[in-house]
């Protein structure tokens, strides 16, 4: 009988402390200094790469490495891209070519210096400048008993530059190789292929999220 009754006010005690976790945690988001962060994101330029394929890579490797939206205000890449741009013409560090395979779009020269992204950052007023410059090599055809397919080195730069301490706070450089096959007919796609190995080089920076994290609070 007395056995009961303590396991019955014990649960009563349980669910009177709930709701003051709980306000205490909701407290702690609330109170959390809210970290900035814009994204320079420099693309394969060329006709073997899918843009569209890239940016949701990216974006949903970003939402893994700052998972706490309360906390982390990731800007949206692309209302960064057009000042990107002009910043680039601007500093002629970037050209305009019509070649029948870059189909007229801007080319990127790929040299953006730490002034560079320390004059970015304060434009866009953040906190971290996050760095993301990918590159990839032509495709090359490899050709099997029953299947054919395409295979790119894909080399991703992954840094992220802190304001406060006018340095870069994480660097990464990523080296990966992937593979688009197609069985008995067709000879694979060099735009899936690239999409692979930025993956598997984005998979790299996701273990280290932590760090990340743990570097921003430092």
């Amino acid at each position: 009988m007395f056995k009961k009754i303590f396991m019955l006010l014990a649960a009563v005690i349980i669910c009177c402390n709930v709701p003051a976790a709980e306000a205490a945690i909701d407290l702690s988001t609330l109170n959390a200094k809210t970290t900035n962060i814009s994204v320079v994101l420099d693309t394969p330029a060329g006709y073997a790469a899918e843009p569209e394929r890239v940016y949701t890579s990216i974006k949903e490797s970003l939402d893994k490495i700052f998972p706490n939206k309360s906390i982390y205000k990731i800007q949206p890449i692309e209302d960064n891209e057009a000042y990107v741009q002009v910043y680039r013409e601007e500093h002629c560090q970037a050209a305009s070519v019509d070649d029948g395979y870059t189909a007229g779009n801007g080319m990127r020269d790929l040299t953006l210096k730490k002034n560079d992204l320390a004059t970015l950052n304060d434009h866009f007023g953040s906190d971290y400048l996050v760095y993301i410059r990918i590159t990839n090599s032509v495709p090359q055809i490899k050709v099997d008993w029953f299947s054919a397919g395409q295979q790119v080195n894909v080399t991703m730069d992954f840094r992220i530059w802190s304001k406060s301490k006018n340095d870069f706070i994480y660097m990464k450089r990523a080296m990966t190789t992937g593979k688009s096959t197609s069985y008995y007919a067709g000879m694979g796609d060099s735009g899936h292929a690239i999409e692979k190995g930025i993956k598997k080089g984005l998979a790299e920076v996701e273990k280290e999220a932590t760090k990340i994290r743990m570097a921003m609070t430092e």
